[in-house]
């Protein structure tokens, strides 16, 4: 639309110089032909019922314009972008922090590195949520996408060579609730 308005500061006033005016320029509105080629000038009524818009919008583009300002397109957008890369790299950095260790079998052929066995995703996600703001945190889903595709990390076997009593006495005093037998 501002494409079709011409701008023009007003050059003269009226006679009573000490009442200020509204107006500080003049539009003047043109329509293409059919060509394309030209412009007709038209009337400002015709105008806004050529373009079925309202003399509102029209005086704002006009004021952008005569300011010297183009007019900024507001529609459409990704608005959460910026919001988001900024919670992706927390995620990031958390998972750049965790303790791990390289396998012995392949060290030269592979960057992968191992995090203890007793973890899984969710239970870092759970521990990534417990240290950040809550307006802050991504879902499991946004955590797993990037512990998945840009990390090259997985979870260790568990030790083979330890003894069923030790390991099920582990979990035993881990899922134990009462604190006296933990403590036995």
């Amino acid at each position: 639309m501002s494409y079709y308005i011409s701008i023009t500061p007003i050059k003269r006033r009226g006679s009573q110089q000490n009442i200020p005016k509204k107006r500080s320029f003049s539009a003047h509105y043109f329509l293409p032909t059919r060509a394309r080629k030209t412009s007709v000038n038209v009337c400002q009524p015709f105008f806004l019922q050529a373009l079925n818009v309202n003399k509102d919008r029209v005086n704002n583009v006009a004021n952008i314009i005569f300011n010297g300002n183009a007019p900024k397109e507001n529609r459409g957008g990704n608005r959460v972008s910026k919001k988001s890369a900024l919670i992706k790299e927390s995620v990031r950095q958390f998972l750049n922090k965790l303790e791990s260790k390289e396998s012995h079998y392949t060290r030269a052929k592979s960057k992968r590195i191992y995090l203890n066995s007793e973890l899984s995703i969710k239970e870092l996600h759970e521990i990534y949520e417990n240290g950040c703001d809550t307006e802050n945190c991504v879902s499991f889903q946004m955590f797993r996408r990037i512990f998945i595709n840009e990390f090259n990390i997985g979870f260790s076997s568990a030790a083979s060579d330890c003894f069923t009593k030790c390991t099920n006495l582990k979990y035993q005093i881990k899922a134990a609730k009462d604190e006296e037998k933990k403590t036995i």
